[in-house]
């Protein structure tokens, strides 16, 4: 084994070593250089060497009950050689009740860059919710189903906790035996716009269709079916067309206008006149738009010439 490297000397005193002509073998003093945990695959390589006798390569090194194991690490950790992480899991639990997500993220930068984790993925996996917990807030204020992005959560909380660990020893997470963020996705949590389009509830959704599509009349009807038909059946005539997620409507079914004050003079005719209370008259029009801030823009806009009866 590594340690007893120091016992072989090349000289005259000594037993000889069998197959090595020049080298003797006998009591010596020396010693194995030492490795900073910080360094830390070099560290757990050190460990591998004084345990794992007559190794042939690296790759021998890695490998423990027959299955080779991704990192020195891990192989470490196989072999039983690392504490387990329950001091470590217990402070990040502790500081859970009262610190910020922020404070967090720190504590565990600091465990994982100055203190030596066993597993340091299984730690994330357990508390990355208390440390995400900003982020998901994020999503929330946009009111998006935050059960779709979770990936993406955890994703931008990993970029955050990964700058507070280069900060701290100028080296990635990886380097750490750690998972590795992806950078590019990092736009998402910043393109709110994005998120708010694709967090629709499409199961909330179907139900509302089923509802309201027998509500139609017969011209609504007569439209509904035939948009319907041409962008989900091959049956359809074709000639309306998805081009990456977008259709565009027949100018035959409908009549362009330029303006806001315009469209909802059409739909919603003498609407300053009508009273909350005429549903049946407001329920038989609607505008559909591109996206959820357009249909707020509308919203606005009727409500505060729809009058109120007192």
């Amino acid at each position: 084994m590594y340690g007893k490297i120091t016992n072989f000397l090349e000289g005259k005193k000594g037993k000889a070593v069998s197959g090595y002509l020049e080298i003797k073998k006998d009591q010596v003093w020396g010693r194995v250089y030492t490795v900073h945990p910080g360094n830390a695959e070099c560290y757990y390589l050190r460990l591998l060497l004084h345990k794992i006798r007559g190794p042939t390569s690296f790759t021998a090194l890695k490998i423990v009950a027959g299955v080779v194991q991704p990192s020195f690490q891990a192989a470490c950790r196989a072999l039983g050689l690392l504490e387990d992480d329950t001091h470590w899991n217990s402070t990040l639990e502790e500081a859970s009740i009262s610190e910020s997500p922020h404070k967090i993220c720190e504590l565990f930068a600091i465990i994982l860059v100055f203190c030596q984790v066993g597993d340091p993925i299984k730690l994330w996996e357990k508390h990355r919710d208390s440390l995400a917990e900003d982020v998901k807030k994020q999503f929330e204020a946009e009111q998006v189903n935050i059960d779709l992005y979770l990936d993406i959560v955890y994703n931008q909380c990993l970029i955050l906790l990964e700058d507070i660990v280069i900060s701290m020893s100028d080296k990635a997470l990886l380097q750490f035996g750690f998972l590795s963020p992806s950078r590019e996705a990092g736009f998402a949590i910043s393109n709110h716009h994005y998120g708010k389009e694709l967090a629709y509830d499409t199961v909330h959704l179907s139900k509302i269709m089923a509802e309201n599509v027998p509500k139609l009349n017969q011209e609504q009807k007569e439209i509904y079916d035939k948009i319907l038909n041409s962008i989900t059946s091959n049956s359809g005539d074709g000639k309306i067309k998805e081009v990456e997620g977008r259709i565009n409507i027949l100018e035959s079914l409908s009549n362009i206008v330029g303006d806001l004050i315009t469209l909802t003079k059409r739909i919603y005719p003498n609407i300053h006149q009508v009273g909350v209370d005429s549903s049946p008259w407001l329920k038989e029009r609607a505008i559909l738009t591109p996206t959820n801030d357009s249909a707020n823009n509308i919203n606005n806009f009727l409500l505060n010439k729809l009058t109120t009866k007192h």
